[in-house]
């Protein structure tokens, strides 16, 4: 996961978090909190590693539409 290693200014860079999240969702978790409450981002680290949604922001937990997609894909994350 090298968006640990990167400075603040690449992990707010939409591109390069989406790139680390198509690597390994779990990247997620070293995104720039914008960037972490952003829909399709957090769709998208959430397809690559449904655990990536412990990472998500507080808002997207209180998203219906985000939270629906998680429990069809992992019940067990409620």
């Amino acid at each position: 996961m090298l968006l640990k290693n990167f400075p603040d200014h690449i992990r707010h860079n939409r591109d390069i978090v989406k790139a680390a999240i198509l690597q390994n969702g779990l990247a997620l978790q070293y995104a720039s909190m914008p960037l972490r409450s952003e829909k399709n981002i957090c769709f998208l680290a959430a397809e690559q590693n449904i655990d990536s949604t412990d990472f998500a922001s507080d808002i997207m937990k209180k998203s219906y539409e985000f939270m629906s997609f998680v429990v069809q894909k992992d019940g067990m994350k409620l």
